[in-house]
């Protein structure tokens, strides 16, 4: 394929609107429990409960791509392990048997609209978390996907505790079909998008690092930029990471897994080794200059002092806080959609894990690429630049393992007298 049509390749981090009305969040996790949910978890991550292993169902037959069906189970199950095998992270994963049958689907491959939105149901309902294999992108064009999209992933359902009670991933095998003619992906390619779309599933949302890395050829990236860039940023632009001789997860995606699903066990035989052994957190706010307002959708990175290219971790501004709090603007909604927290004192706050050391810290714009399905942060229609460019920066900021840093705040660039709100339309 042309540069110009792999560009488009893209993952989407939520499943149609038949899943999931409402943005998604932040530089880390996917869902944050909002107005619809008790008081005790809103403003919180929506996660899975962790104290027993993620159930999750695949189809009975009919296979992805040149994958026959066993081939695919399979490999489903050798990349949640990616995920599980985070040492810091507590997560598991295991497959309950075949897509249960429900209205019109009964067995076999999800294969057509009518059954995937049978099986979309029941995900919606709580009774099953199916992983979906499109044999060769059929599906996909009956659901009116863009057909640069590899794969979809989405929660379904949530309980009053805060947890997941069920998600929905859907594979195109079109990309990994054998047909040249119709574009094709490299195996480690298509793994990592696996990949990717079991992140989206397990709760976390797209993270940027290294935009730059657009720029460059498709498929041959520089390895000095792809060491840190993240298996959940939003486009697949470049060779797999362990094409590159990089392990299949950066540091960031390792320390937001770790973050939302925090191991206590100290167990390095069983790759059990405590979050707190291991991270450090960093939290502030972004404010305009005027020093008092609050800066949504601001994208912070953190680069080691010491290893700045290999250990970068990034979170986004306000990422707790709803990314449609009741206006016009973004989507005409009436800000109780259930997702995001309204409590107007996390605008513009910030937690971000990182590995124990000196950091610097920056603040900038989430790129104008990354809107809708491949939003990154809270701002999901689109995201808006920093006035004047940037904001200040922390320099040699040391964090120690479980330690909390707090109160590293940061001021865009803006001019106060001209500038003192990112829009007129954010929440009074």
């Amino acid at each position: 394929m042309t540069g110009a049509m792999r560009f488009a390749l893209r993952f989407a981090a939520v499943v149609c609107v038949c899943l999931l009305s409402g943005p998604v969040f932040a530089g880390g996790p996917l869902y944050v429990a909002g107005t619809r949910f008790p008081s005790a978890v809103q403003g919180k991550p929506l996660v899975w409960d962790s104290s027993s292993s993620v159930r999750y169902r695949t189809p009975s037959s009919g296979g992805l791509g040149k994958m026959d069906n066993a081939a695919a189970t399979a490999r489903v199950q050798k990349l949640f392990q990616i995920w599980q095998d985070v040492p810091t992270a507590k997560i598991s994963y295991q497959n309950a048997g075949p897509i249960l049958a429900t209205g019109a689907y009964s067995s076999g491959p999800v294969d057509s609209k009518r059954k995937f939105d049978a099986v979309a149901n029941s995900c919606e309902n709580g009774t099953q978390s199916p992983i979906i294999f499109d044999a060769a992108g059929g599906l996909f064009a009956a659901l009116g996907l863009d057909p640069g999209v590899i794969g979809v992933a989405g929660a379904c359902d949530f309980d009053g505790n805060g947890h997941i009670t069920a998600a929905l991933v859907a594979l195109n095998g079109i990309w990994i079909d054998g047909n040249q003619a119709n574009g094709e992906l490299s195996d480690s390619q298509f793994d990592e998008a696996f990949t990717h779309e079991f992140g989206h599933f397990s709760g976390l949302d797209h993270s940027q690092i290294n935009v730059s890395v657009l720029l460059q050829p498709q498929d041959h990236c520089d390895t000095a930029l792809m060491t840190a860039l993240p298996v959940m940023f939003p486009f697949a632009q470049c060779q797999a990471r362990v094409d590159a001789g990089l392990p299949p997860l950066s540091p960031d995606d390792q320390a937001w897994i770790s973050f939302l699903y925090p191991e206590t066990a100290n167990n390095p035989s069983a790759n059990q080794v405590p979050f707190d052994s291991v991270y450090g957190v960093v939290s502030g706010k972004v404010l305009f200059a005027d020093g008092q307002d609050m800066v949504q959708g601001a994208n912070l990175t953190a680069q080691n002092d010491g290893q700045p290219q290999a250990l970068q971790f990034t979170v986004v501004s306000g990422y707790l806080f709803t990314g449609d709090p009741g206006q016009s603007i973004t989507g005409d909604n009436d800000g109780d959609g259930g997702l995001g927290s309204h409590d107007p004192s996390l605008i513009g706050t910030y937690e971000l894990p990182v590995k124990a050391g000196s950091y610097t810290i920056t603040a900038g714009s989430i790129s104008p690429f990354f809107a809708g399905g491949s939003s990154v942060g809270p701002l999901f229609f689109f995201p808006i630049p920093l006035p004047g460019g940037g904001a200040n920066q922390h320099s040699a900021l040391s964090v120690a393992a479980g330690a909390h840093v707090t109160g590293i705040d940061f001021h865009t660039n803006d001019d106060p007298a001209v500038f003192s709100r990112f829009d007129q339309f954010e929440p009074q």
